[in-house]
């Protein structure tokens, strides 16, 4: 999706808090900002709609198969800092993020994964980084030299209610039909994890009419899945009984080469945590018959039988779809936003927080909405 215009015209939070940053540092000079996050069609507006009012903006793709060219060109043309990491091998892409010379002076940065904080130790002039998601946090939190304050955009209401509860799972299912073209209805589905992301799937698939089971390795989520009206299923029994597989937990080695072993014929496997290691590719392709591969798909054959993953393991919503709907990732920008305006007036030491409820209440007022 390019409509420019349409994706513009939605980003409402977001324009308004663009408008009020760009007030409040106005005294400040030319302030720079950087993105360093999955490049597509809602951020690349959102990129274009700051450098519009001023701001200096650099966007570096964080993903080489969720880094869209065309978005690329379009910020290039106008104007926008750009380092696109779509041709940049995985193992080369920290290497390449690190070396990236506009994150020495940057001011502001949105951060999804924890790359920038983590990989680069030249940040000296930054007022804030926002870290979007869980994944990005928990790598934030193990690095001992924090030299910028970090807030915790994934703990927001609007990240971590609205986003992922809410955006997740349309944009799974969205993403899992773009790649695949089959129905839902009737098929038996695996949801593995149970936070908001695996609700939100596992909702989304069970609202196309597909037979929804869970398995999430914390017992205490169990009783909340089946309470919500959905069967348990131990990670063994559901590999052998679904036709397809949907990991949603944030960590890594969830699928590999031994626990698919007796994984039912004509299995299809994908992604929806922020990490593509959920699902371990280097694993499998060492350890498993490949029958097939492009860059959509990899059919593996274990034991006879065909076993299919989508898209590497890379996050499908966003390497085969068009990722959280407009008015979903607004609140999640707009957050992003006003916490770095926060930060110009309340200026804080460098160290990790978690995001202000205070400031989520401010914002969701303006659509009558209260958390």
């Amino acid at each position: 999706m390019n409509n420019a215009r349409w994706i513009y015209e939605n980003l409402r939070l977001s324009k308004q808090e663009v408008d009020s940053l760009s007030k409040a540092t106005k005294t400040h000079g030319k302030v720079e900002v950087i993105f360093c996050s999955h490049v597509e069609w809602k951020l690349a507006i959102l990129a274009k709609m700051m450098f519009d009012a001023g701001f200096l903006v650099t966007v570096i793709g964080n993903n080489p198969s969720t880094c869209d060219p065309l978005c690329i060109q379009y910020l290039s043309n106008n104007g926008v800092k750009t380092y696109d990491t779509s041709k940049v091998q995985r193992k080369e892409l920290d290497l390449f993020l690190s070396s990236c010379k506009e994150i020495e002076t940057a001011h502001f940065i949105f951060d999804d994964g924890g790359h920038i904080v983590t990989l680069c130790k030249k940040i000296n002039q930054a007022i804030c980084c926002t870290e979007f998601t869980q994944t990005g946090v928990l790598r934030i939190v193990k690095h001992n030299e924090l030299n910028v304050p970090v807030f915790n955009l994934n703990s927001s209401f609007t990240k971590e209610v609205i986003g992922n509860l809410y955006g997740c799972g349309i944009s799974a299912l969205c993403g899992f039909q773009l790649a695949t073209n089959l129905s839902i209805a009737g098929k038996r589905i695996l949801v593995i994890g149970y936070g908001n992301v695996g609700k939100s799937v596992a909702n989304s698939f069970r609202g196309a009419n597909g037979s929804v089971s869970i398995f999430d390795i914390d017992q205490s989520k169990q009783p909340l899945a089946n309470l919500d009206g959905f069967s348990i299923k131990n990670l063994k029994e559901g590999l052998k009984t679904s036709d397809i597989v949907i990991t949603c937990t944030g960590a890594e080695n969830v699928i590999n080469s031994l626990n698919i072993q007796e994984a039912l014929n004509d299995l299809i496997i994908c992604n929806m945590g922020h990490d593509y290691k959920e699902i371990n590719f280097v694993d499998l392709k060492e350890n498993l018959e490949v029958d097939y591969e492009d860059a959509n798909l990899t059919k593996f054959m274990v034991n006879s039988k065909s076993i299919f993953l989508l898209k590497n393991g890379e996050p499908i919503n966003l390497s085969a779809g068009i990722g959280f709907p407009i008015d979903i990732i607004d609140y999640s920008f707009a957050a992003a936003l006003k916490v770095w305006r926060h930060s110009i007036e309340v200026k804080y030491v460098p160290g990790f927080y978690e995001y202000p409820d205070n400031l989520v209440n401010e914002f969701l007022s303006l659509k009558g909405e209260k958390c």
